[in-house]
Order: structure tokens, then sequence, then C-alpha cells
């Protein structure tokens, strides 16, 4: 496929050209230039200057049984696309993530890549976010996972802090990760996705929340019983 785009530097429009879908299950070399982001990289045939084109994009890999979507922009919980149902029959057996950026396209391949659960690390990633903020009086601008090591017991997330995005990795125990499997695990039992689901910190916020009410009304119900 190709878009018209319009240099930020020149002001020269041209046409550039990009894949929307990769299999890295038949292309696998592909996979390598889509964590690198070379696959996104444009250039100005004018003036050369270089940027990222960001667009629509659907990571697929059938091996490891997963997929991920990538659409600027979107803000809703979940996206159920009907053509990519009809090209990959085999979507409801598939995890199915949605992310805006191409960072966050890396970070949610690699953990999916790895076996890792995902709802389970941005879980831990929120309780991480509390912790150093607490600790730090900066701004958080980002926060992605860096490492999960269970032998030495430990799960690591870089923090990109202040204005000058200083990154900074803060580790804690692995047990905050095995903890938020469990809470996860439930969740999912009471709530079935049915597309691509935007996992994030706002789904993980969400997620808490409905986890401590529930625990509180459980308290309340026996308190009343008692």
């Amino acid at each position: 496929m190709s878009e018209q785009i319009r240099c930020s530097r020149c002001g020269k429009t041209m046409r550039t050209s990009f894949r929307p879908v990769v299999s890295v299950t038949r292309s696998p070399k592909l996979r390598e230039k889509v964590l690198n982001k070379e696959l996104f990289r444009c250039s100005c045939s004018k003036c050369g200057q270089r940027g990222m084109l960001l667009h629509r994009f659907l990571y697929v890999d059938e091996k490891k049984g997963f997929m991920v979507y990538l659409v600027p922009e979107f803000e809703e919980r979940q996206l159920v696309d009907r053509r990519i149902e009809q090209a990959y029959p085999e979507l409801r057996h598939m995890t199915r993530r949605i992310v805006t950026n191409i960072s966050r396209l890396r970070e949610k391949i690699m953990l999916l890549e790895a076996g890792l659960d995902d709802q389970a690390v941005e879980l831990a990633k929120l309780v991480m976010v509390g912790v150093v903020s607490k600790r730090r009086a900066v701004n958080i601008q980002e926060v992605y996972f860096n490492e999960l090591n269970e032998e030495k017991g430990i799960v690591g997330f870089t923090f990109f802090l202040g204005t000058d995005n200083e990154p900074v990795t803060f580790r804690t125990r692995s047990e905050i990760y095995q903890m938020a499997k469990e809470i996860v695990a439930d969740y999912r039992t009471n709530h079935p996705s049915e597309g691509f689901e935007r996992v994030d910190i706002r789904w993980a916020s969400r997620v808490l929340a409905e986890y401590r009410s529930a625990l509180e009304n459980e308290e309340n119900a026996a308190a009343e019983e008692e």
C-alpha cells in the first residue's frame, strides 16, 4: 500500500509505500525490521529528512499464536475487525492486542513472544508506577517492561522521567507478577474478549479497581453474616 505524505522540513509532497500486514511466520526476516522500527522509517527524496510513518499495521505470529494491531489514536477498549477475522479464520484461538504507537507495538511483541502474560505485566507495571511516584517527585512520561528473571526473583520496568525523558530501571520482587497473574485469571473468566483488546495501564487501572471492589463486597458480606 502507499500513502501521500508531506515533508515536515521542506514541505515536499510525496507518495511512500508501506506494509499494512506482516506475518513473521511466513516472512521471519521482517521481525527484526519491525522491532528496530526500520519498517516504519521514511525519508524525503528532496531534502533527506528522515522520519517515522505511523499507520495501521497488523503483526501476526501464527506460530506463537498472537496478533498485535497498531492503530494510531485508537481510544476504545476493544476493536472487532471483520476483514481480519475473514483473513485469519484461526483468529479466535489467538491472543489479540491493540496498541497506539510503535514503541508499545515492540513491547507487546516481545512480551507475547516470551510467553509472558501481558495483562499481568500491565498490572504489575501499574503497581510499580504507584511505588515510584511516591519515591520520586518527578513526572513519569512512559513506562516499559524491562525484564522478568524468576530465578533471581525480580521483575523490572524502565521508567522515562521528567522533561528530559531520563531512562531509569526499577526492579522489585517477581511475586508481584505472580499475584497479578492470579488477579487477571479471575478477570478473564468474567470478561471474555471478542476482538483486539487494548491492554495497557488504563486497562490495568480498571481491573485493579474492580478487583478491590469485589474484595470489599466479600468482606462486607462476611461481616454481615457474623
